[in-house]
């Protein structure tokens, strides 16, 4: 008994201890290795209690494994892991006594303590709440930065943001002032005759050019450049004007012909009828309109004058 208890003296002075970091911030976990040699049928057991290991505060328990360390003799290894929070500069951490177990007798080791280094402090003299997620203050405390030399550095720091913003506002203006220029020389106000002739065309190529019956919608769009057209060069208002005023008033107040006088009156009657009924006519009957607003337009003739003398109405 005595030799087996010389034994476990002898083997518990083969233990090491190493810690995964020798110097940490306040509250930043890190882990303690501590591995015990000891013979097989021997069983070692360290304190799961942070108390005991204070100032060391354990997350969890002591992970233990084995490890074989020649035919009569094993290693036992213990991974404990955690934090220091109420120490500033430095700390020593004492390693509780481990237990050996055999099956007749037990004994008690302890190891040399772990000195740590701390890298921050808690944020006040009094403050001793458990919270491995506080910031990191400097110590001693470092005194606030002027609010001039804070944005000086940010200046120096960001100084491309305002010379960006400079350039998209300036291409963005000179973008603007040539679409502007653009948009002012390519804009053109047709005259009423140029306006007239085209929608003519577009009459022309929409029911005339393949020389198909015409029916209301030709005649009410062939009536409506009529009207326009009469009513930007004249003082008459035709919109408003019957066939009857249009063929005694609008026609008598110009110098044409009778041949002239006789189609214009000829395309308004067939536009009257054309709007009340459904009726078609051939290319023929819609050619011969379609000509003679097209001349009334292309030859816009002199108004008579009034008794006093006066024109009734514009010379184009």
């Amino acid at each position: 008994m005595n030799f087996i208890l010389f034994q476990v003296c002898l083997l518990s002075q083969f233990c090491t201890l190493n810690p995964s970091k020798d110097s940490v911030y306040l509250g930043e976990i890190f882990q303690i290795e501590i591995s015990y040699s000891h013979p097989r049928n021997c069983s070692v057991t360290v304190s799961g209690d942070s108390a005991e290991w204070h100032p060391f505060i354990m997350n969890e328990a002591p992970a233990k494994f084995l490890l074989t360390n020649g035919e009569d003799s094993l290693s036992t290894v213990f991974t404990l892991s955690g934090a220091v929070y109420t120490e500033i500069d430095s700390v020593s951490i004492p390693i509780p006594p481990a237990s050996f177990h055999l099956p007749d007798t037990s004994w008690t080791d302890s190891l040399r303590t772990l000195d740590m280094t701390m890298l921050s402090s808690l944020t006040g003299p009094d403050d001793t709440i458990l919270s491995p997620l506080r910031p990191r203050l400097d110590f001693p405390p470092k005194p606030p930065e002027p609010l001039y030399k804070r944005l000086f550095r940010m200046t120096l720091r960001f100084w491309y943001i305002p010379l960006l913003i400079i350039s998209i506002i300036l291409i963005a203006s000179a973008a603007y002032l040539l679409i502007k220029k653009s948009a002012k020389k390519g804009f053109f106000v047709l005259s009423p005759k140029e306006k007239a002739m085209d929608e003519l065309s577009k009459i022309f190529n929409s029911y005339l050019k393949e020389k198909s019956p015409v029916s209301k919608e030709f005649y009410e769009e062939l009536t409506e450049v009529f009207k326009d057209y009469s009513e930007n060069v004249s003082t008459l208002k035709t919109k408003k004007m019957t066939v009857r005023e249009i063929r005694d008033v609008f026609l008598k107040s110009f110098y044409v012909s009778k041949d002239v006088e006789k189609s214009l009156s000829s395309f308004n009657m067939t536009s009257e009828l054309a709007k009340f009924s459904k009726k078609t006519f051939d290319s023929e009957k819609g050619q011969e309109d379609y000509e003679a607003v097209k001349n009334f337009v292309w030859v816009f003739p002199l108004f008579k004058k009034d008794e006093n003398g006066k024109k009734g109405g514009k010379n184009v």
